[in-house]
């Protein structure tokens, strides 16, 4: 059996194994194999191929060409799959060829059929080789049969208010036609509708551009008065989504999902957290290297103690260097998921004449009441994601608040970042005055076992995985739950049947192997940081608006970046930093200084740019 890919890439598969890429080291061979693939009836005039392959020769020269290069692909392929007989090159009629299935369903009609003519339509035909003639006017029908059945399929999924499906379906109608203003139009609605608004209104001005570059005149009234609705409110959610509860938004802002995966080989520190549970009260810090799992386990007790009756509130510490950062952090997420609270920090700055002192503590009485007001009589399990990058004066609210947590009936539990605590920083001090007045307790998270990494494998799977698997996993990441989920999902979006060996290598491959516009929006965001601000990095990535939305989307799809409310962030340090460290030196520089350009230009007029911001 022989299968052939041209749509997004050429591939030949002979009995279920690719063949290899260096084999069709001689461009001719592949080409003759394409070129008599699409011809009418898979069948071609011999003079007809000379003429496409070869018009600059005569026909001596061009006839010569094409026995060698028939005689190179027969060696490739491993028999006479094309052969020549009577003047006429032809295909043999049991070679599977994804062009005629894309056809074949697309002209079948029915949402059925046109779903599997979009599930087999992976790109342009033959991205590899832009510009051989003889595949232009080919590659256009082709472009256009997609959006064809593709826009319908989407109008159809928009109309059951799926925007999980319609949304991914219309950017792809809008890679392949930019200027197709339905679509936009649709991807704004629905974006407004599904309460993500400001990612609606910048769809439009990704539609604006493209209609002009078009050469049309920009977006129609239509579209127009559409995003004037969504300016003014008018579309939005159809109905009041249920609010999140505070565990749940917990998971989505530091875990990318609601619905995470089980806790696996934690027993002994799950019991120290239902321990802090059950006295109601205290401070709890867990330890460990990045990617171990320090922020997994901090929002199972979240979900532990919401299910006991405790309020829950987050906030994570982004190393920005604002006064009471961590805390601001907190109480903006509580605002965004209840507008009516008003965070404390805001009434709280000082006046003229105002000590210091009396500052801090009209903050942390501030601090104290907000808390309360979240609680709402209950208590509270307060979780603090890397405080080891938090700001001193955050750091001293959370002394204070380990020492009144019994009054408060408040449970800290935090997350920190054991290679961080150096001598003479912030952190290293605020856990030194904790420890020495014992009102934290401190826990190092280890890496897990190979019985742990298994049962997370078989998650990851969702069936038990090999023996040899597991091993095999455990020797590459020893243990570390991050690298072994970046390992099992690149492994299995390669679908090769071995391991990536290098987890960094294998985070580089994922972001690869979403295309090049995915490359610069995560390379512009890795300069930017752990949590960035897509309208200041979307210029800096050199992408236009509608190509950073699509690559948006699918780094988001991959669990690259997540989203969480107040802006996009990387999934886990870690992937930035696997971002970051594969850029070339000199790349890196251009990025940073774009960047720096970026934020200048961002200032109002006579504005200053912050330190902090600039380094």
């Amino acid at each position: 059996m022989l299968k052939l890919h041209l749509l997004g890439r050429f591939e030949v598969v002979r009995a279920d194994a690719p063949i290899p890429a260096q084999a069709w080291r001689r461009r001719r061979p592949a080409d003759l194999l394409k070129l008599v693939a699409l011809a009418p009836g898979r069948a071609l005039g011999r003079d007809a191929a000379i003429e496409a392959l070869w018009p600059d020769k005569d026909p001596a020269s061009g006839a010569n060409n094409l026995h060698r290069a028939l005689y190179d692909l027969r060696q490739i392929l491993g028999g006479r799959w094309v052969d020549i007989e009577r003047g006429q090159l032809a295909l043999r009629p049991d070679v599977w060829v994804d062009v005629d299935a894309f056809e074949e369903a697309a002209a079948a009609g029915g949402p059925e059929r046109w779903a599997q003519a979009v599930a087999l339509y992976r790109g342009d035909l033959s991205p590899e080789d832009l510009d051989s003639p003889w595949l232009q006017g080919r590659r256009a029908e082709l472009r256009s049969r997609f959006v064809d059945v593709a826009l319908p399929l989407a109008r159809d999924a928009a109309g059951r208010g799926d925007a999980g499906a319609a949304v991914p379906l219309l950017r792809r109608v809008l890679e392949v036609d930019p200027a197709a203003e339905e679509a936009h139009r649709l991807v704004m609605r629905l974006l407004a509708e599904t309460g993500r608004r400001a990612e609606a209104l910048r769809q439009y001005d990704a539609c604006d551009s493209a209609l002009r570059a078009a050469g049309r005149s920009g977006a129609s009234d239509e579209t127009r008065a559409l995003w004037t609705a969504i300016q003014r409110g008018e579309v939005g959610p159809t109905q009041a989504r249920p609010a999140l509860d505070g565990a749940r938004r917990a998971a989505r802002r530091l875990l990318g999902t609601t619905d995470p995966p089980p806790v696996r080989g934690r027993g002994p520190v799950v019991l120290l957290v239902e321990s802090l549970l059950e006295q109601g009260s205290g401070t709890l810090m867990l330890l460990g290297e990045r990617g171990v799992g320090k922020t997994r386990l901090a929002v199972e007790g979240a979900r532990l103690a919401q299910a006991r009756g405790a309020a829950v509130l987050c906030g994570i510490a982004t190393g920005g260097g604002a006064p009471y950062g961590l805390f601001a952090d907190a109480f903006a997420e509580e605002a965004r998921a209840n507008p009516a609270f008003a965070s404390p920090l805001a009434g709280a700055a000082p006046g003229p004449g105002i000590a210091g002192e009396e500052v801090r503590l009209r903050i942390f009485e501030a601090v104290e009441q907000a808390l309360g007001a979240v609680a709402e009589g209950r208590p509270i399990y307060l979780l603090l994601d890397d405080v080891h990058a938090a700001d001193e004066s955050s750091l001293n609210v959370l002394h204070l608040l380990a020492r009144d947590a019994r009054a408060l009936r408040l449970m800290i539990v935090a997350t920190c970042n054991e290679a961080a605590i150096h001598a003479g920083t912030p952190i290293q001090m605020a856990l030194a005055h904790l420890d020495c007045a014992r009102l934290a307790r401190g826990v190092r998270i280890p890496r897990l076992g190979l019985a742990a990494t298994r049962e997370q494998v078989a998650d990851l799977l969702g069936e038990p995985p090999p023996e040899a698997t597991v091993a095999q996993l455990y020797r590459i990441t020893d243990g570390s739950p991050l690298l072994t989920e970046e390992v099992v999902r690149a492994q299995r979006e390669s679908g090769g049947p071995s391991l990536p060996t290098d987890p960094s290598a294998a985070i580089r491959t994922r972001v690869e192997r979403l295309g090049a516009r995915a490359e610069a929006l995560l390379a512009a965001a890795a300069v930017a940081g752990a949590r960035f601000d897509f309208e200041l990095v979307r210029p800096v990535s050199g992408l236009t608006a509608h190509e950073a939305l699509t690559a948006l989307d699918g780094c988001l799809e991959a669990r690259l970046l997540d989203e969480d409310g107040a802006g996009y962030r990387f999934h886990h340090a870690l992937v930035r930093d696997a971002v970051y460290d594969g850029l070339s030196p000199a790349r890196r520089a251009a990025l940073h200084g774009a960047l720096a350009d970026g934020l200048e230009a961002a200032l109002p007029a006579g504005g200053e740019l912050p330190s902090e911001a600039l380094a």
